[in-house]
């Protein structure tokens, strides 16, 4: 008997020595079942208050992310406005931390994503069959941004579930990015391909008001990812600019002023870097 307990005991010292440390390990990384459901009883009892008693908002389901000091959230949703939608954060013990509500749904975070993210699905089969080799395609509408000291953040002047016109949107303040990969790199073959691509997008009524675009020549290889000196790099070139004669000599412009924009910022960052090495010794 004496024997038999001994082994029971040995059996559930093991159990205990391995059981822990894989618990402890599981916990940190993926959460556990008791800390979830304290979540969502406190997402609940949030929800109840009169901030959202007249949502008639739903939680989706709850979460845990290790990455966020071990921090659990409720995704909350509403079954009748596709922009209402935030999380509310707990600890593990189910304590109120935070929700994200007012900046996600009141200022108008939700809504300007989905409107960028409407123009770039729109954008997308498109680009991607110009009938030129793009190593980067896409477009986004400018007018969800706000850029604040080199910060870029959502905002949008737009009730939320706004329906948008993605022609007049784009035409207002689309910008597409692209990045051509050609044998022939120069300004004229730049304006001969951008004046077809005007032609290709007018016909496939994609609006869009400026474009970023940049011709260069082809990779060597997959395994060498170098490319060849020489570009032809066009920022912020408006639409309009892309009809009537003199396009070439319009590209040629906005070349030189985007080559030494990005020269300036170079020099920028060279001296930062300077200064920060001289500030370490």
């Amino acid at each position: 008997m004496k024997k038999k307990t001994k082994i029971i005991l040995i059996v559930l010292a093991v159990v205990l020595v391995i059981g822990i440390p894989v618990f402890l390990f599981v916990n940190a990384f993926y959460g556990n079942g008791i800390s979830r459901l304290l979540c969502r009883r406190t997402a609940e009892q949030i929800l109840r208050k009169e901030r959202f008693a007249d949502e008639g908002l739903k939680i989706a389901n709850v979460n845990y992310n290790f990455k966020q000091n071990g921090t659990y959230f409720a995704y909350v949703e509403s079954p009748t406005s596709i922009d209402t939608h935030f999380s509310i954060y707990t600890d593990s013990f189910g304590n109120y931390l935070d929700d994200d509500y007012d900046f996600l749904v009141q200022k108008g975070w939700n809504t300007a994503e989905r409107l960028n993210m409407e123009y770039y699905d729109f954008c997308k089969p498109i680009l991607e069959n110009m009938g030129y080799n793009s190593s980067i395609c896409f477009g986004e509408i400018m007018e969800a941004y706000e850029e604040s000291e080199g910060e870029r953040t959502y905002m949008a002047d737009y009730p939320n579930d706004t329906v948008f016109d993605l022609a007049i949107m784009g035409g207002q303040s689309g910008k597409l990015t692209l990045y051509i990969d050609d044998e022939n790199v120069s300004v004229e073959r730049a304006a001969e391909i951008l004046s077809d691509l005007k032609a290709y997008f007018d016909e496939n009524n994609l609006c869009f008001a400026t474009l970023d675009f940049a011709l260069e020549y082809p990779k060597e290889n997959e395994e060498n990812p170098v490319r060849p000196d020489g570009t032809v790099t066009l920022l912020d070139f408006p639409y309009e600019d892309l009809e009537g004669e003199g396009l070439a000599e319009r590209v040629r412009q906005n070349d030189e002023r985007a080559k030494a924009y990005y020269a300036e910022k170079d020099a920028e960052r060279a001296q930062e870097g300077y200064e920060e090495a001289a500030a370490d010794e």
